[in-house]
């Protein structure tokens, strides 16, 4: 179908732990007119994706290149992960 903006960030999100994948599926929307087009409609590709997410809510948003304020937030909540870490494991 090509390729589109969310393509990276599916990909980090997933590779960082943060979602996991649960499903793909591709279809057609529209597909049951009896003509072509009608007006601006007429059958278009479709894909779906459905993930998991993994991680704890969280309410602010932190930069890849924003060193500091991760270096704060791992500091703060190193035991938290460690013991998050340890259940995904088992």
């Amino acid at each position: 179908m090509g390729k589109y903006w969310y393509d990276a960030v599916l990909k980090e999100m997933t590779e960082n732990g943060r979602w996991k994948p649960v499903a793909v599926e591709t279809f057609f929307k529209y597909d049951k007119l009896d003509q072509i087009s009608i007006g601006r409609f007429s059958k278009t590709p479709c894909k779906l994706f459905v993930f998991q997410k993994t991680q704890d809510e969280l309410n602010i948003y932190i930069g890849k290149d924003d060193h500091n304020a991760k270096k704060f937030l791992l500091n703060k909540f190193k035991d938290q992960f460690k013991e998050n870490l340890k259940k995904s494991l088992l």
